[in-house]
């Protein structure tokens, strides 16, 4: 598969993952960014999104996990460090 067409499938799956999140189905959501990340799992945003999804279950050690990932593939970016801090913040 070429990289260009293989984006596309990855951005299409992301797309799918984040409509599933709207709605709040994350387990959906979660089994769409886990795809995305099985052809590019250096991919930052995925890993991000997933950790959301995660969060919003109380999946917070799994969470913890796939926002560090996030946050060290995407150092600049402010949204991964803000998700990150979540499940640490006192309630």
């Amino acid at each position: 598969m070429s990289c260009g067409r293989e984006s596309n499938i990855r951005s299409s799956i992301i797309n799918l993952g984040v409509i599933a999140q709207l709605r709040g189905e994350h387990p959906e959501a979660i089994k769409r960014f886990r795809q995305a990340l099985a052809l590019q799992s250096g991919h930052g945003p995925s890993r991000l999104l997933l950790g959301s999804s995660l969060l919003a279950l109380h999946r917070n050690s799994e969470a913890v996990l796939e926002l560090e990932r996030a946050v060290s593939l995407m150092p600049k970016q402010q949204q991964a460090h803000c998700n990150w801090r979540k499940p640490t913040r006192p309630q």
